[in-house]
């Protein structure tokens, strides 16, 4: 059961960002692309998960246009595992990763042509 959710996530996702790629028209601004960032980063520590985004390039953020993949993680350690912290830890992952198609969708939502930014 959880390895189809994971594989759902990773289809899904990768079905949107071919969506997106082959749509040239929407080029997304570099505050969009912050924004979206950052609603990843804040998301994710809320939800007590750890995350590194791949590659790492600069000091200041993350280099949106060379961004291969984003890892997360909850740590479990030693002495406070059972099987409850483990599915927890499963579930708590696959629903970050939920999150994560879902700012996508309205990241790239806010990029379409019927969008009403107005952008300069």
């Amino acid at each position: 059961m959880q390895h189809q959710q994971i594989e759902w996530c990773r289809t899904k996702f990768m079905e949107l960002l071919s969506k997106g790629e082959n749509n040239q028209s929407e080029i997304a601004y570099p505050t969009d692309q912050k924004k979206f960032i950052l609603d990843i980063k804040i998301s994710l520590l809320q939800m007590n998960l750890n995350y590194v985004f791949l590659p790492t390039t600069n000091t200041d953020g993350i280099d949106f246009k060379s961004l291969e993949s984003l890892d997360i993680h909850k740590t479990i350690y030693f002495d406070g595992f059972s099987k409850n912290v483990f599915f927890g830890g499963v579930n708590d992952v696959l629903h970050g990763a939920e999150l994560i198609l879902l700012l996508y969708v309205r990241f790239s939502n806010s990029l379409s042509p019927s969008s009403t930014h107005n952008k300069n």
